[in-house]
């Protein structure tokens, strides 16, 4: 098997792994919560995938297209505009959340107000890494990098079950804290 087969074979499985590992980390959550209990976590959830659909792959995939046409240089000079526009969407996504967290939330509106604001910093800071590993053909990594991020979401989830932990709040951490592996 050739270097090039084996990281894609391991992005492939990564991309698996993760798909399952994020399914665990939502069932983990629902049964921990109880359906009413974790909507909140379902819209956080929800929103997750739009914000990796919204940042996360078009990043990544800039990134990696630019570096490989022109250079990383390119790459190094536009970070700043990306993170402008990051920041600016994850405040503006905030600030409606907030104002709408009543029909979102229906309790701890502001605390769940801040998490979309993680969740929208970490999409793009996910990018980023994501598009760099990419870039240097470092697949094998991207893979242990997905594996890796919802592997944190599950076992921080796991450490709240066994604490006996009931907040919905807390769940919604455990989605951000996935971001972390950035």
């Amino acid at each position: 098997m050739t270097l090039r087969t084996r990281d894609t074979t391991a992005l492939a499985a990564g991309s698996l792994l993760t798909g399952l590992i994020a399914y665990v980390f939502f069932a983990t959550t629902t049964r921990a919560l109880g359906p009413v209990a974790a909507s909140p976590v379902t819209v956080l959830w929800t929103y997750w995938s739009l914000s990796a659909a919204a940042f996360t792959f078009p990043v990544q995939h800039w990134i990696a297209r630019t570096a490989t046409a022109y250079d990383e240089g390119v790459v190094r000079r536009a970070v700043p505009r990306i993170a402008a526009v990051v920041a600016a969407t994850s405040a503006l996504v905030g600030l409606l959340s907030w104002f709408a967290g009543d029909i979102l939330f229906r309790r701890d509106q502001a605390v769940f107000s801040l998490l979309m604001v993680g969740v929208t910093a970490g999409s793009g800071l996910m990018g980023v890494a994501r598009g760099t590993l990419t870039a240097r053909r470092r697949f094998g990594s991207v893979a242990v990098m997905l594996v890796a991020e919802n592997a944190v979401r599950w076992l921080a989830a796991l450490v709240l079950v066994v604490a006996d932990v009931e907040e919905p709040v807390a769940f919604g951490v455990c989605l951000v804290a996935g971001h972390l592996v950035a």
